[in-house]
């Protein structure tokens, strides 16, 4: 039996119309091969489509999510369908309704039809392009995750929202890799897509640097990036025992590679994480490494990352002079750097610092901007510490605690954000 389900766009006569056979006992790439129909609707003829129409529309199945005019150019354009003409082709393909055009986040984006995408990749298939388009998407967003990699935080709110559009289609590319044994490319994306995991998606970004960071296929030098990322990780959520060894496999490919940059990250790192098992000896000692790597450096990222070190240790060894001095420094060198990310950390370690020494004046202006920071970004990590700090925030007011029970209503909401019904 053929069930006929049209597309429909609004104020548009529909352009195509897809037949779908569901007899079972149909292969489903058969059935998907001889069931799909374009037609004109007022003819019934056969909907003909230009070769690099056909070109760009069997291609574009490369993509499991939503993509950009970008990707396009990038993935699908080729002697036979010059980069100059996708713009124009695309346009053809939504106006007859075979690709589905969007917005998201402010950026034009297309997706095919799941019915659609997977008629392609048959079309794809029988073109014999699929290795080929697949190894050029692959290496397309090995490319721009690497870019990540070099720009560092700077362009970090672009880059994360170029991330939040493009990450089904990352995944996808993350999954080709584990299943064609691409551990090269894999462990460049799972790398170069570190700020993803740290804002979004920490457990995620374990699960895929696991998959490719044991590979001896890798160079040295990202297997080192690699082992720091993992263990960023392993501390963001709070398990310093799996992050210990992977950030001393850093230390110790930084000092093999002579990659500064890294040694000095990855000791810093690795001195907070000491400093959360209680190894205060080996914090300092790593502290003291740290600096003297710093140093000689003088980067303005690596500065920072060392005094967020410095301040969190200060946390733990219960120094509040010794956070304030270091993220006091640490907020106004990521303020002139336009480091958001480090700016919302150094804002929480000196509203934290302030709410444990009950200066509540002080500490809640500090947690709001944070907060505003972690939002705008989508830090998921920070917004739950900064909840947390704000609610405790809460706790310690006596004046709102009394006002609202005294009148029966709801805290009040200050600078922007609603305090939880404080608890005497």
């Amino acid at each position: 039996m053929l069930l006929r389900a049209r597309v429909r766009r609004s104020a548009a006569p529909l352009p195509i119309r897809l037949f779908y056979n569901d007899a079972p006992s149909v292969a489903h790439s058969h059935q998907i091969r001889r069931s799909v129909r374009w037609v004109r609707h007022n003819d019934a003829q056969r909907w003909i489509l230009a070769s690099d129409e056909r070109a760009v529309l069997r291609r574009s199945c490369a993509f499991a999510g939503r993509f950009t005019l970008e990707d396009v150019e990038s993935v699908c354009a080729s002697e036979d369908v010059p980069v100059e003409r996708v713009l124009d082709l695309l346009s053809s393909l939504v106006e007859k309704s075979l690709v589905l055009k969007e917005e998201a986040r402010g950026r034009a984006c297309y997706r095919l039809h799941e019915t659609m995408r997977e008629f392609a990749h048959v079309k794809l298939d029988e073109a014999g392009e699929e290795e080929a388009v697949s190894l050029r998407c692959a290496e397309y967003y090995r490319s721009n995750c690497l870019q990540a990699v070099l720009e560092g935080r700077v362009r970090l709110l672009d880059w994360l929202e170029w991330a939040d559009v493009e990450i089904d289609n990352v995944r996808a590319v993350l999954q080709r890799c584990v299943t064609h044994g691409d551990a090269v490319r894999g462990l460049d994306i799972a790398v170069g897509m570190g700020w993803y995991w740290v804002t979004r998606a920490t457990s995620e970004g374990l699960r895929w640097l696991d998959e490719f960071i044991a590979s001896e296929d890798a160079s040295l030098l990202m297997r080192g990036r690699a082992c720091f990322i993992r263990g960023f990780l392993a501390v963001l959520k709070a398990d310093p025992s799996a992050a210990r060894p992977q950030l001393q496999q850093a230390v110790t490919v930084a000092q093999q590679t002579g990659q500064l940059d890294l040694l000095s990250e990855a000791l810093g790192m690795a001195a907070i994480a000491d400093a959360m098992v209680g190894d205060h000896a080996s914090a300092r000692r790593l502290l003291a490494e740290a600096e003297a790597t710093t140093a000689s450096l003088g980067s303005i990222s690596e500065t920072i990352s060392l005094l967020q070190a410095r301040a969190l240790n200060g946390f733990f060894e219960a120094d509040l002079d010794a956070v304030r001095a270091a993220a006091s420094e640490g907020a106004r060198l990521a303020e002139n750097a336009g480091d958001i990310y480090a700016l919302e950390m150094m804002l929480l370690n000196l509203g934290s610092a302030a709410l444990i020494a009950r200066d509540l004046d002080e500490s809640e202006p500090l947690l709001v901007r944070a907060l505003r920071i972690a939002h705008q970004i989508d830090d998921r990590v920070a917004q739950f510490h900064l909840l947390h700090a704000l609610g405790c925030h809460a706790v310690l007011w006596p004046g709102a605690a009394r006002g609202a029970a005294a009148r029966g209503r709801p805290p009040r909401a200050v600078g922007g954000w609603l305090r939880p019904p404080a608890v005497l």
